[in-house]
């Protein structure tokens, strides 16, 4: 395919990037920015967004900024661990409204001011959980301010944040992770966008496909890491960036990738190593308990030489010393029939 410098790199199709071009629909997805556009148009128009890392949060806040165009002003909070003053004199230099003593007043007088002119102003905020709880309160009480809206983005590992959250204040979740068809149809759909001659779809076969999701678990993140690997290398087989997904907190390779595919060859050969160094390791214990010099347990073992041999390099027995005579009062050849009795005892 040739170079188009106006098209996105194929190497860049699975790039985590929050441009709106990049979105792929889906239910979950539409029905969270209908709700969330329906949230911020009453008051108090306060929304949290809540959903599992990696779903597309970021990229559904500035797909919900770009349709908003024409009837808000809407500003992207990439992250606001900022103490409640610095929070708002971040917000208002971004407006263009400079900074001064009271940075709060200028944004909010610019919210009024736009809802003369039927529009508003509407903060996305993501990373919400890292608000601290000040700056957090002194936002939720600004939407009481006409024209002012707000959308806060948790994960939903943020419980002790959301526990605090007012009851006005609007839950929407994002849903599920994908299912197998949603994850077939976003991945060719992003291929599309870089690949439109199909020479690289045409490598994702319906097993693959399927592997692809049951590895990602459906969570659009976790299969960029994967696909995005093997765009990088495409000579690869297509599915061997599937062993990463170990290293992904959350998404556990399913048991029969490990052995039923060849789509983990890296994998299985490094299980069949394991299994060959136990095996090994066992061999040798097993040979190191039962040796000479090493009982076993409940058998007494003793050192044993044939008999009629002699030990090899052993050294001669040092002469035994010559017994003092004794005068005995048995007959001459009792000494020596008791000798051979000794020695054969």
């Amino acid at each position: 395919m040739a170079y188009d410098p106006t098209t996105p790199r194929l190497a860049d199709a699975f790039a985590l990037t929050a441009d709106p071009s990049a979105y792929v629909p889906r239910l979950a997805l539409e029905s969270a920015l209908a709700e969330l556009a329906e949230g911020i148009s009453k008051k108090p128009a306060c929304v949290a967004l809540t959903g599992e890392a990696g779903l597309g949060k970021t990229l559904l806040l500035h797909v919900l900024r770009q349709r908003l165009e024409g009837s808000y002003e809407a500003l992207y909070v990439p992250f606001p661990h900022l103490a409640a003053p610095e929070l708002w004199r971040w917000v208002a230099v971004a407006l263009g409204l400079g900074h001064g003593e009271d940075d709060r007043g200028a944004v909010l007088g610019r919210a009024v001011r736009l809802a003369a002119e039927g529009l508003g102003l509407v903060l996305l905020v993501d990373d919400a959980g890292a608000l601290p709880s000040a700056a957090r309160s002194e936002l939720i009480a600004a939407c009481n301010t006409k024209g002012f809206s707000l959308v806060m983005a948790f994960d939903s590992e943020d419980q002790a944040q959301l526990a605090t959250l007012p009851a006005h204040v609007r839950r929407i979740d994002l849903g599920p992770p994908m299912t197998p068809a949603e994850t077939r149809a976003y991945v060719q759909a992003r291929l599309r966008r870089v690949d439109p001659e199909g020479a690289f779809v045409a490598h994702l076969d319906l097993d693959r496909l399927a592997a692809l999701h049951d590895a990602s678990g459906g969570v659009p993140a976790h299969l960029h890491a994967l696909l995005d690997a093997w765009l990088r290398n495409p000579s690869a087989e297509p599915m061997a960036p599937v062993a990463a997904a170990a290293q992904l907190p959350g998404v556990p390779l399913p048991a029969w990738l490990l052995g039923a595919r060849a789509l983990v060859g890296p994998r299985m050969r490094l299980a069949l190593l394991a299994l060959f160094v136990a095996v090994t390791a066992g061999f040798w214990l097993f040979a190191l308990q039962r040796g000479p010099g090493v009982p076993s347990v409940g058998v007494p073992v003793e050192h044993f030489e044939p008999p009629g041999e002699e030990p090899v390099n052993a050294a001669p027995p040092p002469p035994a010393p010559a017994a003092p005579q004794q005068p005995s009062p048995e007959a001459p050849g009792s000494a020596e029939e008791g000798a051979a009795t000794q020695v054969a005892g």
